[in-house]
């Protein structure tokens, strides 16, 4: 692991807000999907669960980079 501390908690403050606005924009998105009936709902919801899929990669790869030089 890194010697950082205060770097990984930055990372981990980065990936919580991330993961809190992607997940409520795929609830926004289900829900035209499946409550309104817009079928370009569902893309939003695709979308925002993609971009926190790879936040939590990012997150876990830089960590992993950082753990390499220790």
């Amino acid at each position: 692991m890194s010697a950082d501390i205060a770097k990984m908690k930055q990372r981990l403050a980065l990936m919580l807000v991330v993961s809190a606005v992607v997940f409520v924009a795929a609830g926004a998105g289900f829900y035209l999907y499946f409550g309104q009936g817009q079928s370009w709902g569902r893309w939003v919801a695709v979308v925002a669960l993609a971009i926190g899929f790879a936040g939590q990669i990012g997150l876990v790869l830089s960590l992993r980079r950082d753990s390499k030089g220790a």
